[in-house]
């Protein structure tokens, strides 16, 4: 067999590596041969970041810059834009459906469907909440906008993967997201608290935020985000009800939410100097909070 890859920041090129497998019958090795593609005269991507060998036909890559670009031996013979208006959407992984056409993803939340014989044509945008249907898509798209960075198909699932670490399966026939498996933060995520009397957890970020998981289920709940004023430190529920949660920020305020309705209900600069809030916890009743900065 024959598998191929693009290459990123070749500026005007991209790059096929060619693996060729030994015969089954054969115990030599896999032989690798490199070549540099040419773009000819369609726009230059600064990334190419997603590549798909069709069983049949030329190979399909997606680049940064929204377009898609169909590759006769060493040269991209087609490009068109498939992604984004007057300002470029980036496309970020493209795969093979059964039905022989391809899906993209882009950073703009969207989902791309289309064919590539006898040209490249874009036939649907699915987007969670329209699109792409279900309950967990709709509390998904309420918190945030993915960035898709990979894609996998297995018969009718597709499963999705965005730069903010979520992790989903899709129906796609039905065109709908079965469940969400992952949503996790962007980065350290310094702040944990169970609550006191309901099957949750709570945990804080450096990247602004809280997010709640559900301990029973053993996953996230989804579309449930607290978002915060600057990197969150510490994180406490309060009161024997668990109906209040204290949030510690990296630059030294404290900030007091219902719960679970998150509406605000105090702020305040505890650090003159801006030390963050390493620790939070409430006195057992919750009529008092400590907090140590």
């Amino acid at each position: 067999g024959v598998a191929a890859a693009g290459s990123r920041g070749l500026t005007g090129h991209y790059g096929i590596w060619r693996v060729q497998m030994p015969q089954s019958s054969s115990t030599g090795e896999p032989t690798v041969t490199h070549k540099r593609g040419i773009f000819g005269k369609n726009v230059v991507p600064k990334n190419c970041s997603g590549i798909c060998a069709p069983a049949q036909g030329a190979n399909l890559m997606v680049g940064d810059n929204g377009y898609l670009y169909v590759l006769h031996s060493n040269t991209a013979t087609r490009g068109c834009r498939i992604a984004g208006g007057t300002t470029p959407t980036a496309l970020g992984c493209i795969v093979n459906l059964p039905d022989g056409r391809w899906l993209a993803g882009g950073s703009d939340g969207a989902l791309y469907v289309g064919r590539a014989e006898p040209v490249p044509e874009l036939e649907e945008r699915l987007v969670l909440g329209e699109g792409l249907r279900g309950r967990e898509a709709e509390l998904l798209s309420s918190t945030s906008t993915p960035h898709f960075g990979n894609l996998a198909v297995r018969g009718d699932l597709v499963l999705a993967g965005t730069l903010e670490n979520v992790l989903m399966v899709i129906d796609f026939p039905a065109r709908e997201v079965l469940r969400v498996l992952q949503v996790a933060h962007c980065g350290n995520a310094w702040a944990l608290d169970f609550h006191p009397s309901v099957s949750i957890m709570a945990t804080g970020s450096q990247t602004r935020g809280v997010r709640f998981w559900n301990v029973a289920e053993r996953r996230p709940a989804v579309g449930k985000v607290l978002r915060t004023v600057s990197g969150v430190s510490s994180v406490a529920f309060g009161g024997e009800s668990g109906g209040v949660l204290a949030v510690g920020c990296t630059e030294g305020s404290l900030e007091v939410y219902a719960f679970p309705s998150l509406m605000a209900a105090y702020r305040e600069s505890l650090s003159r100097a801006g030390e963050q809030i390493g620790d939070l916890r409430f006195s057992p009743r919750g009529d008092y909070l400590a907090a140590a900065c």
